[in-house]
């Protein structure tokens, strides 16, 4: 019996997974040689294997039926001697499907869609009607924790545990070469683009794509247990999402906050990598972070007059008990039996 809060989780794993199915399954296109496209088909069902083993887990089994569609559509692909635009708009949509049912798997919409996919006549090996039928059926026969409680009141204060950038030894080395790979980049990437609407170059679409970057350095960063990456996008997504949702551009305060922030999430990851002493305004930024948050869960958005000070913390020497990373909420719990499944 799944949790909602596990298959949020569950979700957000979907996210970190599909920059790895999309550039599998572009070299697939790309090959040419049948090595090649064979290699490529093996990387790509790795990433689906790791999902259903996930699903399994959890009892959602519906997802093998899924699972048993996209292997066989993928191994009909190889007889086939290109791959469609619309085989390509199939194996685009089938991640975002399921991470829409995840979101509602009781919704019968979403259940249905993601049953049908592969009756689609484009696909290499179309699924039949009534198999579809029961596949979805399957997918609604969820059992869900009732009763779950609340999500709990965002915390107020950072403690030095809350940025540490410890990676657990448990973790698989693949998935923190990943981590360490993408996050750089996706890091860059959401500077450039903070920057940009700062400067009035964009739109409230593109503090949408902002908001998406961040989702995606989150998830993975809890993924390899990494909780100081983590914690800040967190709570730095919430934000991004609030002022999406009220079209606000940052000025002034605010706009120095987050590129405060976009920095320290930079120098987070050199610190990984390089192995450079962390950052040691972390978590003062943290606690910032937390305090524009909180005010935007009142519906406070003016930050014309700046946002109210707050002590400055610095990390300097931080011993990060065993006690100290073992005291987490329920939810980081949930996410640690999710990257042990995966």
């Amino acid at each position: 019996m799944a949790s909602p809060e596990i298959l949020m989780v569950l979700a957000d794993e979907i996210d970190t997974a599909r920059p790895s199915l999309d550039a599998a399954f572009a070299d697939f296109t790309v090959a040419v040689d049948d090595v090649g496209r064979v290699q490529a088909i093996e990387r790509y069902m790795e990433e689906v294997e790791r999902i259903r083993l996930a699903a399994e887990m959890l009892g959602l089994e519906g997802l093998a039926g899924l699972h048993v569609a996209i292997e066989r559509n993928t191994q009909a692909s190889l007889a086939q001697p290109k791959v469609t635009p619309e085989v390509q708009a199939l194996y685009e949509r089938w991640p975002i499907l399921l991470r829409d049912y995840l979101l509602a798997p009781r919704n019968t919409e979403a259940a249905f869609a993601l049953a049908y996919l592969f009756t689609d006549p484009h696909s290499p090996a179309p699924m039949a009607a009534d198999v579809a039928e029961a596949l979805q059926a399957m997918l609604l026969d969820v059992s869900l924790e009732e009763g779950a409680a609340e999500s709990p009141a965002r915390v107020t204060e950072a403690t030095p545990a809350d940025v540490a950038l410890d990676i657990p030894n448990d973790i698989n080395p693949m998935l923190v070469e990943a981590f360490l790979t993408e996050g750089p980049l996706q890091a860059t990437r959401y500077t450039a683009i903070l920057q940009r609407v700062i400067q009035g170059e964009a739109d409230v679409e593109t503090m949408n794509e902002a908001r998406r970057v961040v989702h995606a350095i989150k998830g993975a960063a809890n993924t390899v247990g990494v909780r100081g990456v983590a914690n800040l996008t967190h709570h730095l997504e919430d934000i991004l999402e609030a002022m999406a949702q009220h079209a606000l551009r940052p000025e002034q305060a605010l706009a120095k906050l987050l590129l405060d922030a976009a920095d320290c999430l930079e120098m987070m990851f050199e610190t990984l990598i390089e192995g450079k002493a962390p950052p040691s305004q972390s978590l003062s930024v943290l606690q910032q972070i937390l305090l524009c948050a909180s005010r935007m869960d009142q519906g406070e958005f003016d930050f014309a007059q700046g946002l109210n000070d707050t002590p400055a913390i610095t990390v300097e020497t931080v011993a990060v008990t065993v006690d100290a990373i073992l005291d987490t909420p329920k939810l980081r719990v949930a996410t640690s039996t999710i990257d042990s499944m995966l």
